[in-house]
């Protein structure tokens, strides 16, 4: 043979190989893709099945909420809001909760003194001249 002839032939040789164990890379990722969906959907199918049903009391979850009230926030370095007092009430007849909390806004001045406020200067606007 020719050397030309071998390194094509080797060269060939190699893409088929090349070919080969991507195509079984692929098959074996599709099989575990395939095996780990049958776990996850068996898992999720005993679960509903089960009917599991957790129970929270109302007052579960105002102590809950206490914890992370009050919620003071300012915005635009002007505004001051606080949100202070959460109170859940559950309605079991109609499967809903009613989230009720006490609402404060009020202007935020301790950081904003307009008397001291600086702004850059300004240029007159020279006005049209009539002819």
């Amino acid at each position: 043979m020719n050397s030309d002839e071998e390194y094509r032939q080797r060269k060939t040789e190699g893409l088929d190989r090349g070919a080969e164990s991507l195509l079984k890379r692929t098959i074996y990722i599709l099989l575990f893709l395939i095996v780990a969906a049958a776990i996850c959907l068996g898992i999720v199918r005993a679960t509903l099945k089960s009917g599991t049903t957790i129970r929270v009391t109302e007052t579960q979850i105002n102590k809950s909420l206490a914890k992370k009230f009050p919620v003071e926030k300012t915005h635009l370095k002007i505004i001051h809001t606080r949100l202070d007092q959460p109170r859940v009430q559950l309605h079991h007849d109609q499967d809903t909760m009613q989230i009720e909390a006490t609402a404060q806004v009020s202007q935020y001045s301790n950081r904003l003194n307009l008397a001291r406020s600086r702004s850059a200067p300004t240029k007159p606007v020279p006005r049209p001249r009539r002819c």
